[in-house]
């Protein structure tokens, strides 16, 4: 859970509820059934919004926030469920919140207009967020598009659709639905009332298995718990196999050369490392008698907001550094069909055949044992160890090597690797660079 205020804004926003849609048999003159059991399992705070014939709540368990306590605090996923462009369809919307210090991204998904995603998350992250979207739409087997100001890899957001924080609660047609607490209201009944609520019940079996079977199949089908391991496990193994990566043997020499072409050295500013996870990267720089309009005058239009070497308590730090995230236009590819993986022990003995032969220049690096991959957080993997489809790999990780040998050698792995990330360091005396980076090597137990 996160809450931010805009700023020059008089209100604040909440991000990171959970979401239910509420049964619509289950209201009645008591209140609605589900909320005892919301209040039981800690729920203090809630936000409600009507789709269509159906109402989802967004619940909080705790809110103690002294800065906020004073203020009007409304849910932003239901601004985005409400908005005219997004309201009943299905969609990820990803903001960056320009609110905070570190990067950082708002995410709302939504299925025929029900919250399945609110959450707030780093910006590096921003293409585990999408593909943990792609997973739910695929359960629903529906189409869907991205919209905002973050783009994952790999997706092109419309025109239409694109649109940053303030646009989003500055558009008349969302509703700021404010935070509330989270009440069981109970009124006196007249013994007529009674006797309605009794028939009512009565019904509601029959209404309810109706209602389950047809009416929210749809967000059903998209919850993991109700589905097995296995076919959890067989998913997620999909997406892995259809996913595309960073491969230095397809890719390795034009990383290496957009690594080496990005500037040194900027209106008295001397860059002093990139870290890169993926093609998501971040450069840090430090001033060598440069000022920040300087470095702002020549900024790139494709590089990410500025932000000052500062902290929560002090917002410019020691004024010599700062940093901005970039994009690299390195072409990504899938992994090759798993029959053409290596055996685990086949490809250990070749790798260190490799690397035994690059040691006189000074080369180190560490082969992890194999691991089964692609077992999604929250799935325990014992109960998928077995699975007929199952995926291993094998971690792979250089620290601090010269730049100089690693881009020479990167583009040298086999076509079953991956790097996932990558880090340069700069040595300010010299200008000798060091990089770190890690991955996985894909093969067959």
């Amino acid at each position: 859970m996160r809450v931010f205020q805009p700023q020059d804004a008089k209100n604040a926003y909440v991000s990171g509820m959970t979401w239910q849609v509420l049964d619509p048999m289950g209201d009645s003159f008591l209140g609605h059934q589900q909320i005892p059991k919301l209040i039981e399992e800690g729920g203090r705070f809630c936000v409600r919004y009507k789709n269509i014939g159906e109402v989802n709540m967004g619940v909080l368990k705790n809110f103690e926030d002294p800065l906020y306590e004073n203020k009007k605090v409304f849910s932003f996923a239901s601004l985005v469920a409400t908005h005219e462009d997004f309201g009943g369809k299905t969609c990820l919307v990803l903001i960056q919140n320009e609110t905070r210090e570190e990067p950082q991204g708002l995410a709302v998904g939504l299925v025929a207009g029900n919250v399945v995603i609110d959450q707030v998350f780093d910006i590096v992250d921003v293409n585990a967020v999408y593909e943990e979207f792609v997973f739910l739409c695929s359960k629903s087997g529906r189409s869907f598009f991205v919209a905002g100001d973050l783009c994952p890899i790999g997706v092109d957001i419309a025109p239409a659709h694109h649109v940053n924080c303030a646009q989003v609660i500055g558009n008349k047609t969302a509703k700021k639905i404010k935070l509330e607490e989270l009440k069981n209201e109970r009124f006196a009944l007249t013994v007529l009332g009674l006797v309605f609520v009794l028939i009512l019940l009565s019904c509601a079996y029959e209404a309810w298995s109706w209602y389950d079977g047809k009416k929210i199949a749809e967000i059903d089908q998209i919850k993991l718990a109700q589905n097995s391991p296995e076919t959890i496990y067989s998913q997620s193994v999909s997406l892995v196999l259809s996913k595309k990566f960073l491969i230095p043997h397809a890719s390795g020499e034009q990383f290496a050369t957009e690594i080496g072409n990005f500037p040194a050295n900027l209106g008295g500013w001397r860059l002093s490392s990139i870290w890169c996870e993926a093609l998501a990267c971040k450069a840090k720089w430090h001033s060598v008698g440069g000022t920040y309009e300087s470095f702002k005058a020549r900024l790139q239009p494709d590089w990410g907001k500025l932000k000052l070497g500062g902290s929560d308590k002090d917002s410019l730090g020691d004024l010599q550094s700062l940093q901005h995230t970039f994009e690299l236009q390195t072409p990504l590819a899938p992994l090759p069909p798993v029959a053409e993986w290596p055996l685990a022990e086949a490809y250990t003995l070749e790798q260190g055949v490799d690397w035994q032969k690059l040691k006189d220049f000074g080369w180190k690096a560490t082969l992890g044992g194999i691991e089964q991959q692609g077992i999604p957080s929250g799935l325990n993997p014992a109960t998928v160890r077995s699975h007929p489809n199952a995926i291993h790999g094998m971690p792979w990780s250089v620290n601090k090597q010269s730049w100089s040998v690693g881009k020479l050698v990167l583009p040298l792995f086999k076509n079953h690797i991956t790097m996932t990330q990558f880090e340069l360091d700069i040595d300010p005396t010299n200008g000798s660079a060091v990089f770190s980076a890690k991955g996985v090597a894909y093969v067959k137990q």
